[in-house]
């Protein structure tokens, strides 16, 4: 059985805002990460910095011992593969909310959407998915020739060419003045040196 028009349009409202509502909460979830990875990379960035202070002031000094041995170098370097780390699973949990995301818009596709025995059964009846399927195929060159009347037959209307009308000039853009060639107006700014 046909879906009504009504019926039809309620179903696609729905999934509309199925649809938004799943599509929104991805947005406001990824954005929320995506200030976690800017508020670690300042974090990286400070650490970083204190890391190249400490080690010119290392150097500087000129104190026995390696670089690598301060403890304090340590500490720092520490702080920065935690960091590091947590960058990357910010990264991740923005691909998995995305996985996430997907999946749901494809469940809300299928609640809404005819299964394929329903879209079968429309294209037995005629439904979309005949009309879809009738003009997808192409017409002329091959398969069945199309059907031309008889002589003394008339086309019918649907099958008939409006008779050709005269092509009117285009009338002129809103940005040109009345009686001035299009583009005159964009050249002419275009010659104005820029204002600071």
């Amino acid at each position: 059985m046909e879906e009504s028009t009504t019926a039809r349009l309620l179903r696609q409202i729905k999934e509309a805002c199925e649809l938004a509502g799943a599509r929104t909460e991805e947005y406001a979830r990824i954005s929320r990460k995506r200030l976690d990875v800017l508020s670690l990379g300042r974090e990286l960035h400070k650490e970083k910095t204190a890391l190249g202070e400490r080690v010119y002031q290392l150097l500087g000094a000129d104190a026995p011992g390696s670089v690598a041995d301060d403890s304090t170098v340590q500490a720092i370097l520490d702080r920065l593969r935690t960091l590091e780390g947590s960058l990357r699973n910010c990264e991740e949990e923005i691909g998995e909310i995305r996985e996430s995301a997907r999946s749901r818009v494809a469940d809300v596709r299928r609640k809404y959407r005819p299964s394929s025995e329903e879209a079968s059964g429309a294209a037995a009846t005629g439904g979309p998915a005949q009309r879809e399927a009738t003009e997808a195929q192409p017409s002329g060159g091959t398969g069945a020739q199309a059907e031309t009347p008889a002589a003394g037959e008339e086309k019918p209307a649907a099958d008939r060419r409006p008779a050709e009308e005269p092509i009117a000039p285009p009338e002129p853009h809103d940005a040109d003045a009345p009686g001035e060639p299009p583009g005159e107006k964009e050249q002419a700014s275009d010659s104005k040196p820029p204002s600071a």
